[in-house]
């Protein structure tokens, strides 16, 4: 935003120095620059509100770039004796990330207090890790994630 600011105060200085010069057309110029500007500002501004509207996969900060966080997350959930195999669905909302982790458990005893301990274990893998939800299951199929992600 500073940055911005800064450009288009410049503009606005240049064409009311290029006006007391005789140049009429510096007006309209640094107008017409600072009208792109808000233009580029406002479009970036849009691809990253539909971005967050669509619960992309989660990126790096401040990047198109896409996070490890579900392969790490996944490998966390893999590491539990009693999960057999798991599968991870996260989306991003704005800073914080929700999802789904799926896992086949290799038995079933005190099934319901060890789901509810991973899904508290598991969200400080990241601090951006908000609401996940542990979901048993007999098998990963179609309707599950097969990849880490």
């Amino acid at each position: 935003m500073n940055h911005d600011e800064w450009m288009s105060e410049g503009a606005a200085i240049l064409g009311l120095l290029l006006v007391a010069f005789g140049y009429w057309w510096g007006d309209a110029g640094s107008a017409a620059i600072i009208s792109l500007n808000i233009m580029r500002d406002a479009w970036e501004t849009i691809q990253q509100v539909i971005a967050d509207l669509m619960d992309e996969a989660p990126n790096v900060l401040d990047r198109h770039q896409l996070e490890d966080l579900p392969q790490r997350v996944r490998e966390a959930v893999k590491r539990y004796d009693w999960v057999a195999e798991a599968a991870v669905r996260l989306r991003e909302h704005g800073h914080l990330i929700t999802g789904d982790i799926f896992v086949v458990p290799r038995e079933h005893t005190d099934l319901p207090a060890r789901v509810e301990r991973v899904a508290q274990e598991l969200a400080t893998v990241d601090w951006r890790l908000h609401s996940l939800t542990v979901m048993p299951v007999a098998t990963l199929d179609q309707t599950t994630p097969a990849h880490p992600g």
